[in-house]
């Protein structure tokens, strides 16, 4: 997955760049940070082989382990609970080598927007945190 300032949920700003994921490709419709819909996923739509574990984990180190540093990703928790915890099992194993920055984005009904946490901490921030 080639990542370039082009792409549409990719937005560099004075910081850092920031790359918004959704965990399964159009699984729901997610609307970003700056108002565009989330198409890219880390998995796709369907998943075949649901309890291939390490393929899942595999498939996430694929994605994410080529990012460039300092890059902020937020990934939209829209899948299968399955592929949210490969994700932690991922970032205990992983992140600690990596120079990225994790949010995990939670869809809460009722709420205008998504509920964003750190992936690291739990730590619960606002969408101003990205501007």
């Amino acid at each position: 997955m080639t990542i370039s300032k082009s792409h549409k949920n990719f937005k560099s700003n004075v910081k850092d760049p920031i790359l918004e994921l959704s965990l399964c490709e159009i699984r729901h419709e997610v609307v970003g940070l700056n108002g565009c819909k989330i198409r890219k996923g880390i998995f796709p739509h369907t998943v075949e082989n649901i309890f291939d574990f390490e393929g899942h984990i595999k498939t996430i180190d694929r994605t994410l382990s080529i990012l460039p540093k300092e890059t902020k990703v937020i990934i939209y928790l829209t899948g299968l609970t399955i592929l949210t915890q490969a994700i932690y099992v991922w970032i205990n194993r992983k992140k600690p080598f990596l120079d990225i920055e994790i949010t995990l984005a939670h869809y809460n009904k009722g709420e205008p927007n998504h509920m964003y946490y750190l992936a690291e901490t739990g730590e619960q921030i606002s969408r101003q945190y990205f501007s």
